[in-house]
């Protein structure tokens, strides 16, 4: 995700914007939160991340808990999630992709519930 978001956001002509929501299990899996904090302040009006840590340190500064379907509308917002410009890269272990997008090839899952076609859902 990393490599994409950087292409993105350093090509001129390509005006994209992106919120990235990483969920992790602690605060120590914080990856690239150095550049990710530059891009923020580079590009404010283009790019957003929002960490949510699963089992956080006692003084963690991130969110709580997991990547929901509140936090996704929190985040993101409605209108947005249902737009049918926007895309969802979704990278991350099995059972994330599952809760994010269902089984099989019915869909599903918290996205499918958030109305986000799977035509619009590209897994890494």
């Amino acid at each position: 995700m990393h490599q994409l978001i950087r292409g993105i956001l350093t090509n001129p002509s390509d005006k994209t914007k992106i919120t990235l929501l990483f969920g992790i299990n602690t605060d120590d899996d914080a990856l690239f939160r150095t550049e990710f904090t530059q891009y923020q302040k580079q590009f404010p009006d283009r790019f957003k991340a929002v960490y949510t840590v699963t089992n956080p340190s006692p003084n963690s500064e991130f969110r709580r808990g997991r990547v929901t379907k509140e936090l996704i509308r929190e985040v993101v917002g409605e209108e947005e999630i249902r737009s049918a410009k926007g895309k969802v890269f979704l990278c991350g272990p099995p059972a994330m992709e599952t809760a994010m997008v269902g089984k099989g090839r019915g869909g599903g899952g918290i996205l499918g519930e958030l109305g986000v076609g799977k035509e619009l859902v590209f897994k890494f």
